[in-house]
């Protein structure tokens, strides 16, 4: 008897909750995470309740999109793991915020760590980031407000309405209420979306309807009475996280179900460093140029070029913070000289390595190195390196140094697409 009772419990349970799972809606994608002290204690721009399952994320002003990610949630991968956030908020101040070319998740220490090791570096430039259903168990949260009257609220010529605890991202939210000839689509200012009555049409009149459309498609229907104002009100209703049997089914391929870290940029140099490359942890060096002009007139060089100096046994040292996924990485390729002639200079990824370049003088040499021949065994490294095996100073001169993958590698745009039918 005692298992029938659990039994019956558990059924009731599932009719009057949904639970899920972090569902992938998009492709992945390649982005950059900052972390920002400890987590959020509020809702941000956005106005949203804490998820507190999950952690809360900043983005920049370009992906916040005047707060259309609002409540969105999207799984971030590191070099450690991965984690869930939900957006709450924009940043603008400093480049990362102002920049258009990635999205920058500005994410809590404790989230991060999960991810990363924020005592080691402050950014995650290979992030790798996939768009999931939030996975928030019951139902869509609604707070209504608007005008008033002798302090009782009056909608009828202005109406509000935010919502928490969805699923799917809000596309759009219409509203009809009794007597309007037509539906009316809401204005969305960050996570609140508002009506107004305008050019002498219908006044807002009870009982009503809102129409809630998902990133996805789905939409659902919530017809109501004059609500309170500020309060919270469950609407009993919660957007299904889409599957490969529902009507907005993904288009995902097999390969874009579990993201990896974001795919490196293809030159670590080209007329300047890469974004998220540093030479600080260079050693026994005279100096480094990054910006030298003795090109030799060789077209193909451009304007800039890297010249160092290394001293016997020093090293020309490219660190990426966040570190980098080697598994796709097909060969490496670069153009150099150096003076005097040199027959001990190593090229490795990681901390150690023992490939040893052909013999190198004055003139240009185009060189490339099979991936084989200088990665470590890590699917996770963080730098590059160039070493003098030999106690004599010796001038380089490098530039176009460029990352090359095998076919298989995935795209992983800096954009990623909602991928439905």
């Amino acid at each position: 008897m005692k298992i029938l009772k659990l039994i019956i419990i558990l059924i009731l349970s599932t009719f009057n909750t949904i639970n899920s799972t972090n569902i992938k809606i998009s492709e992945c994608g390649k982005a950059r995470c900052v972390p920002n002290g400890e987590s959020s204690t509020d809702g941000g721009q956005c106005g949203l309740p804490l998820p507190g399952i999950i952690g809360t994320a900043a983005l920049n002003i370009f992906a916040f999109d005047k707060g259309s990610r609002c409540g969105e949630c999207y799984e971030l991968t590191g070099p450690l793991g991965s984690t869930v956030v939900m957006i709450t908020d924009g940043c603008d101040a400093g480049d990362a915020c102002q920049q258009k070319e990635l999205f920058n998740f500005i994410i809590s220490k404790k989230d991060f760590n999960k991810i990363g090791n924020s005592s080691a570096y402050g950014n995650i430039y290979s992030l790798g980031y996939q768009k999931v259903s939030c996975g928030f168990s019951g139902y869509i949260k609604a707070v209504f407000g608007g005008g008033s009257i002798a302090g009782r609220p009056d909608y009828s010529y202005y109406f509000t309405v935010s919502f928490s605890n969805f699923n799917i991202g809000i596309k759009q939210v219409q509203l009809m209420g009794t007597g309007m000839s037509r539906i009316s689509t809401l204005k969305r200012d960050l996570g609140k979306y508002t009506w107004n009555q305008e050019g002498g049409g219908s006044k807002l009149q009870f009982p009503a309807t809102l129409i809630l459309t998902g990133i996805d498609g789905q939409t659902l229907s919530y017809k109501f009475n004059k609500p309170p104002s500020g309060q919270m009100i469950d609407i009993k209703k919660q957007f299904s996280p889409p599957t490969q049997k529902s009507s907005s089914a993904l288009v995902l391929k097999e390969s874009e179900k579990k993201c990896g870290m974001g795919k490196l940029p293809d030159y670590v140099y080209k007329e300047s460093l890469g974004l998220g490359w540093v030479t600080y942890f260079s050693w026994k060096y005279e100096y480094i140029n990054l910006e030298s002009h003795e090109t030799n007139k060789k077209v193909s060089m451009g304007k800039n070029l890297i010249q160092v100096e290394l001293q016997g046994y020093g090293g020309l040292h490219f660190t990426r913070e966040g570190g980098f996924q080697t598994k796709y990485i097909k060969s490496i390729s670069f153009t150099i000289r150096v003076a005097p002639p040199i027959s001990a200079l190593q090229v490795y990824v990681g901390q150690v390595g023992s490939y040893t370049l052909p013999t190198l003088g004055w003139q240009w040499t185009e060189i490339t190195i099979p991936a084989s021949k200088i990665k470590s065994k890590n699917d996770i490294e963080y730098s590059l390196s160039f070493y003098n095996n030999k106690n004599e100073t010796n001038t380089l001169w490098i530039d176009n140094i460029k990352w090359n993958f095998t076919p298989d590698c995935p795209p992983t745009p800096a954009f990623v697409a909602d991928k439905f039918i």
